[in-house]
């Protein structure tokens, strides 16, 4: 089932014009990514769609706006791959605009230590600790990995001989 747009812009947060995707990303671009049928689509090219119809051939789905993780149709227009990349280089791909970094911030704080310890000591499934929280399950895993939200105790020491 293909979503509406409604059901898109609920998992977004508006933030000046933008509006940010808060949920999956593609692991190796970091760009929002939406599961439609059995298999995941570029979100971005999903409401484009939507909101204005096919893509044209050879074409891709980009931003006016520096946001990555922006969703808002009317910042979204079509450029050739090669336009893509070249905007890519002109931009400094090192760095993260201040409302990603919010947004990234803010997601990254719905938790806090204690809720760290509660995840840690509890047996509930991973997939039914993240819809509780709000957050994605491979962080309840990491998390219950001490790869995050560890503690580390004053004297302690991090290696064992």
């Amino acid at each position: 089932m293909i979503p509406c747009l409604d059901a898109i812009f609920a998992r977004c947060e508006d933030y000046g014009e933008c509006r940010l995707w808060t949920g999956s990303l593609n692991g190796s671009s970091k760009h929002p990514k939406i599961y439609i049928e059995g298999h995941y689509r570029a979100a971005r090219r999903v409401v484009y769609e939507l909101a204005r119809g096919p893509v044209p051939a050879g074409r891709c789905v980009s931003l006016s706006c520096r946001e990555s993780l922006c969703l808002e149709p009317k910042h979204m227009l079509t450029r050739s791959p090669r336009e893509v990349q070249l905007r890519a280089q002109r931009m400094d791909a090192s760095r993260v605009s201040i409302m990603t970094a919010a947004a990234r911030t803010r997601r990254s704080n719905k938790l806090s230590m204690e809720l760290a310890r509660e995840i840690r000591s509890s047996g509930e499934p991973a997939i039914k600790a993240a819809k509780r929280l709000g957050v994605n399950k491979s962080l309840i895993w990491r998390i219950r990995r001490n790869e995050a939200w560890s503690e580390v105790t004053r004297g302690a020491s991090v290696f064992s001989m």
